[in-house]
């Protein structure tokens, strides 16, 4: 089913929330990173400020939609896991690999819920989630992994994405997010400026 992309400001809110407390949460439940920022910075550019060209944030990357995600991955090797890594750093880091594609997937999973549609049209969309699926497929290809192994990861990354954003305290803590970032005037949230908000949303 083909899903027509009407950008919203609500839409892209939930969608950069969606990555933001996703990564606060991994951070938490696997690093101890919980009174870290999990982001340096999530906005929301005009219409404008959209069509005007791409947002260039600071790890390079350029953003063709009105959300914008600037955060460190979990794993920054430059390069792709190759054969010459001792078994137990490439297993490592290919936990955390796994743990950046989860992040990547949210995004438009929580715009599809928003939405109350299927994700795999976003997929498709540039101004939707088609830049956070071909970074996810892009670090599996970095993983070295077989194959026939890709897909069925993905599945169950994504299946883990999903197992998220079913959990009411994040979804909870997503929404707290979304209308905190819609209500700057600036529609700017650093990552230290939102940890409080994390933290009282998670609580209820």
């Amino acid at each position: 089913m083909d899903v027509p992309v009407i950008e919203t400001l609500e839409i892209s809110a939930f969608h950069e929330a969606a990555h933001g407390v996703v990564k606060w949460r991994l951070a938490c439940d696997h690093y101890n990173a919980a009174d870290e920022p999990a982001f340096d910075l999530i906005a929301l550019r005009t219409e404008a400020e959209t069509a005007a060209g791409p947002y260039i944030d600071a790890h390079g990357r350029a953003h063709h939609c009105s959300g914008i995600s600037e955060m460190s991955c979990f794993y920054e090797g430059l390069d792709a896991i190759d054969d010459s890594f001792p078994h137990f750093v490439a297993r490592e880091a290919r936990r955390k690999m796994r743990h950046d594609i989860v992040v990547m997937l949210a995004g438009p999973l929580a715009e599809a819920r928003v939405r109350g549609c299927d994700v795999e049209p976003l997929f498709e969309h540039p101004q939707a989630g088609y830049q956070d699926w071909q970074r996810a497929l892009h670090t599996v290809i970095r993983m070295n992994m077989a194959p026939d192994e890709q897909a069925p990861l993905i599945a169950t990354l994504r299946s883990q994405a999903e197992a998220y954003l079913s959990e009411p305290a994040v979804w909870r803590t997503i929404t707290a997010l979304a209308q905190a970032l819609l209500a700057r005037s600036d529609r700017r949230l650093t990552g230290r400026d939102a940890l409080p908000i994390l933290r009282d949303a998670w609580r209820g």
